[in-house]
């Protein structure tokens, strides 16, 4: 789990876990559905998201809101463009309440750091992206490092890559825990397997 009830980390209560728990694994298994297809291993599209579905049905029948996912997208990037539209339509399809916040490639990065402080302080926000890549002229560090570990469904900001490694309760990179979250959602079966992982990033491949 993302964040356990025991956490203290975060200002996360303990109604707040479910939310924050499927903004992570919805983001996550979203983004990795493709590359595994194109591995050739056997997962239907629809394996991983009737299971969200189904649980955030669970919240409602319990009187409790949607979780609430947002995307920053910053200019016209085409590949970023249709990222953030196929995960707006895809967190729709399972019932969470999607926004995305659109600036021009214009906006400065003082502007961009006050919609952050923005999104943190939300209450109604469960977790967001900010999607790269961004402008040269903003620094996305400065970036990355203002957005609250407890909303970082992405699992870019330090705190997040410092639990990690120290095996505490944290969001984790979106590739790999996408990547396991379908295998075990779809009950593929990895015991004896030859993986070959190619890259090096901050995200795979480290």
């Amino acid at each position: 789990d993302a964040f356990p009830e025991d956490c203290n980390y975060g200002l996360i209560s303990e109604e707040d876990v479910p939310y924050r728990e499927l903004t992570s694994v919805f983001s996550k298994v979203h983004k990795n559905a493709g590359a595994l297809r194109n591995a050739g291993l056997p997962v239907e599209r629809k394996v991983a998201p009737p299971s969200v579905k189904q649980e955030v049905e669970n919240l409602l029948a319990e009187g409790k809101r949607p979780p609430h996912l947002v995307a920053v997208i910053v200019g016209n990037d085409g590949a970023s463009l249709s990222y953030v539209a196929s995960k707006e339509k895809q967190s729709k399809e399972v019932g969470f309440t999607s926004s995305v916040y659109r600036f021009p490639e214009s906006i400065t990065e003082k502007e961009l750091l006050e919609t952050i402080s923005f999104l943190n302080k939300d209450d109604e926000v469960d977790g967001y992206i900010v999607q790269l890549p961004l402008p040269k002229h903003i620094n996305e560090r400065h970036i990355l490092e203002a957005i609250a570990p407890s909303k970082d469904v992405d699992g870019f900001h330090p705190t997040n890559g410092g639990r990690m490694m120290l095996g505490m309760s944290s969001y984790i990179p979106a590739t790999p825990y996408g990547i396991k979250q379908l295998l075990d959602r779809s009950n593929i079966e990895t015991e004896g397997k030859h993986c070959v992982v190619l890259g090096r990033s901050n995200i795979v491949g480290t």
